[in-house]
């Protein structure tokens, strides 16, 4: 039985199952919505060779599992930005444009010992500076609860911690249930990433 949470999240799912099969007809999804390999999942015009690299270095495993799904964040990025990864001069993003690089699961190391540094989805990245994508397709539909380790508050002793980030932190930390359904947590810490890195 579906919980009211629940019902929302399992009818989008669906969804996006059903538009893979128009969009690939033939294709065979698993019980979960995983298709079989990874190729499966692309847009026309989007080759394994443009990100398949970039994915691996990652820390998620993707390939093998959460990039597979019809409801995949990752997909979902990779289906958008992945036909700029040859020429990323020809993205524009509201944040810049003069992009160099574009690169997809991109680690930025935090700085914290025995911490694993979060992974970007998108980073597009020129002599003009960095915009940064955190792709997210049915993440919202479930609620979040904001947690950090106290080696945040503890190690980031840089200009970090005197930034609108960290204040933020410490915001969300006296109040966890202040953002229900976005994982705000994960993006203050990538923003720890990208400013140390």
């Amino acid at each position: 039985m579906n919980t009211p949470t629940r019902a929302p999240l399992n009818a989008c799912r669906s969804a996006l199952t059903v538009g893979l099969f128009r969009s690939t007809p033939g294709t065979e999804v698993d019980e979960k919505g995983y298709v079989a390999h990874a190729s499966q999942n692309l847009v026309e015009g989007v080759r394994l060779a443009d990100f398949e690299a970039d994915l691996r270095q990652g820390d998620g495993n993707e390939m093998e599992g959460k990039f597979r799904a019809a409801h995949s964040s990752s997909a979902l990025a990779v289906n958008t930005f992945a036909p700029f990864k040859a020429n990323p001069a020809a993205l524009r993003l509201p944040g810049g444009s003069g992009f160099t690089e574009l690169s997809f699961e991109r680690k930025c190391p935090h700085g914290l010992l025995g911490r694993r540094p979060p992974n970007l989805d998108v980073v597009a990245s020129g002599t003009n500076g960095v915009v940064a994508i955190e792709s997210k397709c049915l993440e919202p539909l479930t609620p979040h609860k904001a947690e950090f380790a106290p080696a945040y508050e503890a190690e980031i002793r840089d200009e970090r911690r005197k930034g609108a980030w960290f204040r933020e932190m410490q915001r969300i930390a006296a109040e966890p249930k202040s953002y229900h359904w976005l994982d705000v947590a994960q993006l203050v810490k990538h923003a720890f990433g990208l400013v140390h890195g």
